[in-house]
């Protein structure tokens, strides 16, 4: 069965807003663990 590229493009496009907001909690707990670093 050939894969239609609309189907491909929406694959893309979901794994990719998936890595955004990975990177957008990454950059969160990197935030606080920057702010708690003066702490110790």
């Amino acid at each position: 069965m050939q894969e239609q590229p609309t189907d491909m493009l929406t694959k893309l496009l979901g794994r990719t807003k998936f890595e955004l907001d990975q990177n957008r909690l990454n950059l969160r707990a990197l935030k606080q663990s920057l702010l708690l670093l003066p702490l110790f």
